[in-house]
């Protein structure tokens, strides 16, 4: 008997089994898993995917990029006329079909200079960002992207060196695929060169 009610004890599923005729004791149900609210902010950011091509692979550059673009002021002021008529050519040309997002970021730069500027892209669009200092001025105008929610790693950068840098050129806008709007730095460098300087975001809908 006592063997009997031990084996019930341990193993009252067999038991019921066995003996049959009565109901099974009643299983608690199992808790559900609680219900998504989707990503918050913090890590949607910390996933934010590569948006453009890069060419910059090296870990020393990228933190001298970093590095550069915390530390660089904002810009000073809104683009000129003959800045602003220089980024929609630009953008006419290399990004055809999208319209300008925001204001212009522009500042006066000397050589190894930068400008810093924060744009953010949502979903449902497409987006280039367009670089532009005038002819004679800034010779290589660098453009790099960087992502949130650190800025410590490229998102996207400009492929030339000339004074014209876009990323996200036709045919390849850079969508976003997050379902929220993430806030991207970018960072503007003078490479070569000294002068005037602006950068623009250009977007469209999907």
């Amino acid at each position: 008997m006592r063997s009997i009610l031990a084996l019930v004890a341990v193993t009252p599923f067999v038991a019921f089994v066995a003996c049959g005729g009565s109901e099974p004791p009643p299983v608690a149900p199992s808790t559900p898993p609680p219900a998504s609210t989707g990503a918050p902010a913090a890590s949607a950011s910390a996933a934010a995917p590569t948006l453009a091509s890069i060419v910059t692979t090296d870990n020393s550059q990228l933190a001298a990029i970093a590095s550069a673009a915390a530390s660089a002021p904002p810009p000073a002021g809104a683009g000129n006329k003959d800045l602003e008529t220089g980024l929609a050519a630009v953008a006419a040309k290399m990004a055809p079909g999208m319209s300008p997002e925001g204001a212009i970021a522009s500042d006066q730069l000397k050589e190894g200079g930068h400008l810093a500027w924060t744009v953010t892209m949502k979903p449902g669009k497409c987006y280039a960002i367009v670089g532009y200092s005038p002819k004679g001025e800034i010779a290589d105008l660098d453009l790099h992207l960087l992502a949130p929610p650190l800025y410590m790693m490229l998102s996207g950068e400009d492929e030339t060196d000339d004074n014209t840098p876009v990323v996200g050129k036709t045919p390849n806008p850079m969508c976003p695929m997050l379902d929220v709007g993430m806030p991207y730095k970018v960072d503007l460098h003078a490479q070569k060169g000294a002068g005037k300087a602006a950068v623009q975001l250009f977007s469209k809908n999907k």
